[in-house]
């Protein structure tokens, strides 16, 4: 019941009040936005009940009405959607998956847990969604790529792409990744 009273749900309903508001004075569609909303929740409710909440568990690689930790497997498919889940690639080198590892985010809240120092290429998709990366860039719609520092081109890398709708996905760096590994030629801190 949470899910219903949480800031994402709420901004959920707000920015889609704002595009049936758009649509129905710019191209005079109307769409009977609460009563989609209401059916929506009545099966929020009934699938509740049916199945005492979804939720991903250690085996599982999608997060549904729920809230989890994802374990890495060998599946390359990730999904948190209408709920809050995480992944840690921290310990992933390039040279363990052949495969791009995809993660997506609908409706909900994601985050992937990187280590900087290993070749990586993440490709991301936004559309109506926040993405944070561990560049400082922001994305909300289109398309972008982030490059670890580490990453060279013809050589093996971490291949990882992520979506998101509606939703939000921070990419972080891992906490081990503060410690050894090369460092980049333009760090910021005081050398004397």
């Amino acid at each position: 019941m949470g899910f219903l009273f949480s800031g994402l749900f709420w901004g959920v309903v707000i920015i889609l009040l704002g595009i049936t508001v758009i649509l129905k004075a710019v191209f005079h569609v109307d769409i009977p936005l609460f009563r989609i909303i209401f059916a929506l929740c009545i099966i929020y409710f009934g699938l509740r009940v049916l199945v005492g909440g979804f939720h991903g568990g250690k085996e599982r690689q999608t997060v549904v009405f729920g809230e989890s930790r994802l374990s890495l497997t060998d599946d390359s498919e990730y999904n948190v959607v209408f709920g809050k889940g995480s992944l840690d690639l921290s310990g992933v080198e390039p040279g363990d998956r052949s495969d791009a590892i995809e993660f997506t985010t609908v409706f909900g809240k994601g985050t992937l847990i990187v280590n900087p120092n290993v070749p990586m290429r993440i490709k991301v998709s936004s559309a109506f969604g926040g993405v944070r990366m561990p560049d400082g860039t922001n994305i909300a719609f289109g398309d972008y790529t982030y490059r670890s520092k580490a990453y060279k081109e013809g050589s093996p890398f971490l291949n990882i792409k992520a979506a998101v709708v509606f939703g939000n996905l921070a990419v972080k760096a891992s906490d081990s990744a503060v410690g050894p590994g090369p460092k980049s030629g333009n760090s910021t801190d005081d050398e004397d």
